[in-house]
């Protein structure tokens, strides 16, 4: 089944995530509207280059087509240029709002010290968004930090999903993609 899957998102423009970092499922990959990308938009993006490298090694990404020959990400598009981002030890907070399960963890599933953005109070700057998936132990920008406009694919549409696995206490099972 899962060797069907991956069959069928090669040959299409469908992306399919196996990761709890987003609903589990199957996207369609849409080209993003004329308007451009909008705060809550599911959108598929390349990581930055340093997080590329850092996911390549430490086995968070498997390859794909972006630079780097790393797979592409589901992420929901949190801030857009302009919007104001606060960065602390306990999460991220957009225009105000706190992101939930957005507090970084200090060690993967592996045990291996994560570093996350340093504390900042700033605006997004031009070409600038902020990169997030609802989950504790997602690896999104509260490691990497703001994400380009330009890394960002395609609007990634929910065709069939279920939600995210979850340990006791509604907790995330691991550190995804």
């Amino acid at each position: 089944m899962v060797g069907a899957c991956a069959l069928a998102s090669f040959g299409s423009k469908l992306r399919v995530n196996f990761t709890p970092s987003m609903p589990l499922g199957i996207y369609r990959l849409k080209p993003l509207p004329t308007s451009g990308v909008a705060r809550g938009m599911v959108v598929a993006v390349c990581a930055p280059d340093a997080a590329a490298d850092l996911g390549r090694r430490r086995g968070y990404l498997s390859s794909g087509p972006c630079p780097h020959d790393t797979e592409q990400l589901l992420k929901v598009v949190a801030g857009v240029p302009g919007d104001h981002v606060a960065v602390s030890p306990d999460g991220v907070a957009v225009n105000g709002c706190p992101l939930p399960d957005s507090r970084p963890i200090a060690l993967d599933r592996a045990g291996r010290r994560l570093s996350p953005w340093p504390r900042s109070d700033d605006h997004l700057g031009w070409g600038q968004v902020w990169l997030y998936a609802g989950n504790s132990r997602s690896w999104d920008s509260r490691y990497w930090g703001p994400g380009a406009l330009g890394d960002i694919i395609a609007r990634a549409i929910p065709v069939l999903v279920v939600p995210s696995p979850r340990r006791a206490g509604g907790r995330p099972a691991a550190l995804a993609g």
